[in-house]
């Protein structure tokens, strides 16, 4: 199966949640896929000769049909062969990554290649994502982050609490943008304060706290500033 990955019109959501799964920053991308959606090579970004697009995918048709027969194996031994098919796939392309673990999981119930705490992992921080994209805003987000982090396994816990630094941020950023009065500014100055406890940096730290007490020095003049380039 090949993925053409284009910019789906009208589809936001969906782009972002293709995107961020495969790793896709370039387009158009195109991808080679088993019918169960686990990525075996391609390329991103576009190619403009044709020689070069198919000698791009050729080389991976050997991967596919490592991974069929993989999969056609049972028990011990085909948790193993998907093993190694997994530890050969780039890190970012966490859709597949987490896909094949899950087959592998499968396989191996007794857990003797140790997978099973990865997966678990995974699985919390996919839902997460997937709900994050499902929020209709950024305080719903803040909510289902609020809810990760009192149930975060100790290896998502870092992670965990960088997205809600990020989801601080990002309701900063909208109230900023169109403030109704004062108070929306000193509770945007406040978010991004409060999201300093999240980054992991002393030096990004430093930089959100001096961009807050530059930028929102004097909210009530700040307020007025944005009300008159917003045509208010």
């Amino acid at each position: 199966y090949a993925y053409y990955f284009g910019m789906i019109s009208g589809k936001k959501q969906k782009n972002e949640e293709i995107c961020e799964a495969y790793d896709i920053k370039n387009f158009p991308s195109l991808m080679l896929m088993t019918p169960d959606k686990i990525m075996v090579g391609g390329y991103r970004g576009a190619h403009r000769a044709p020689k070069a697009a198919i000698a791009a995918l050729e080389e991976y048709f050997s991967a596919a049909d490592k991974l069929k027969q993989a999969q056609a194996k049972t028990g011990s031994n085909k948790a193993k062969a998907l093993k190694a098919i997994y530890d050969t796939l780039p890190r970012n392309d966490r859709e597949s990554r987490f896909l094949l673990l899950e087959q592998i999981v499968a396989a191996d119930s007794a857990d003797t290649l140790g997978v099973q705490a990865a997966y678990r992992a995974r699985l919390q921080m996919r839902q997460l994502k997937h709900s994050m994209l499902q929020a209709a805003s950024p305080a719903a987000q803040l909510v289902l982050v609020d809810q990760a982090m009192a149930v975060a396994l100790p290896e998502n816990e870092a992670a965990i609490r960088s997205l809600k630094g990020n989801v601080l941020r990002e309701m900063a950023v909208h109230l900023t943008a169109a403030p109704k009065n004062v108070q929306d500014i000193e509770k945007a100055r406040d978010l991004l304060l409060e999201s300093i406890e999240y980054i992991p940096t002393t030096r990004e730290q430093d930089t959100i706290r001096k961009y807050v007490n530059l930028r929102y020095a004097d909210p009530a003049a700040l307020y007025k500033r944005i009300k008159r380039s917003n045509g208010k």
